[in-house]
């Protein structure tokens, strides 16, 4: 009897775990489909193929699953991120891997995009799950710090200017970058993720840099000689004429 206790629990762990993936996966498509308010557990239940009954066996509230979609998010959103930087020195190629990430993993639903980032600004979640102590905002941390670290390297090595406040990098880094995933989407341009992220880094990175050049480019330079010669001809002209 032992023996079969034994057996049995790694089969119902397995099951359990398996339950809670239909939960989580069923419930972020019904939320992208139809909306947070919308989607009711017995709408997830009978999508999922499970009783409502079980939903309640794994989450207390909808409002907790939501949550899971948005911790499973940001654990594969940082998982992969980090893999990715580990190769890299280069402050440009580490601000474009972190954007093409971002970009990655917020395009895979377009739906869920949208409701993702009206969640994450407290439109659908009681502010208890947006707390400073919460989970969710542990993630974030964990998440953006990736970027912090990158910007700090970049100031470290004399790449970027001293004085820029993270927070508000941050926030114009990943914000511009979910704003332009919606434009990405709405104009039907999703392919278009990796030049994206490159241009969104060229512009962002283009305000840090610390030995951008302060005189004009070529073209610029060309035009101002052209209008000091025209000046200089028109001064000319004028003082044959007073003689």
């Amino acid at each position: 009897m032992t023996r079969s206790n034994t057996s049995a629990t790694p089969q119902r762990e397995k099951s359990k775990r398996s339950r809670r993936g239909r939960i989580v996966f069923t419930a972020a498509q019904l939320f992208s489909k139809l909306g947070y308010h919308a989607a009711s557990t017995r709408r997830i239940a009978s999508e999922a193929g499970l009783s409502e009954g079980t939903i309640f066996n794994h989450f207390k509230s909808k409002q907790e699953i939501l949550i899971a979609i948005l911790r499973d998010m940001y654990e594969e959103m940082i998982t992969s991120a980090q893999e990715g930087l580990e190769p890299l020195t280069d402050t440009r190629e580490r601000l474009e891997l972190l954007a093409l990430n971002h970009l990655q993993h917020i395009s895979r639903d377009n739906g869920l995009l949208i409701r993702m980032i009206h969640i994450h600004h407290g439109l659908d979640v009681h502010q208890d799950y947006l707390s400073e102590e919460s989970f969710i905002n542990a993630l974030n941390r964990r998440y953006t710090r990736l970027l912090n670290n990158t910007i700090k390297e970049g100031i470290r090595r004399g790449e970027l200017i001293e004085n820029c406040d993270l927070a508000v990098c941050r926030d114009l880094f990943f914000g511009g970058l979910e704003y332009g995933m919606r434009t990405l989407f709405l104009r039907g341009k999703k392919s278009e993720l990796q030049s994206y992220a490159h241009l969104a880094v060229d512009n962002f990175i283009h305000g840090l840099e610390r030995n951008r050049p302060e005189h004009p480019g070529p073209k610029e330079s060309e035009q101002t000689l052209a209008r000091l010669e025209n000046l200089v001809e028109r001064l000319e002209y004028a003082v044959k004429a007073r003689t």
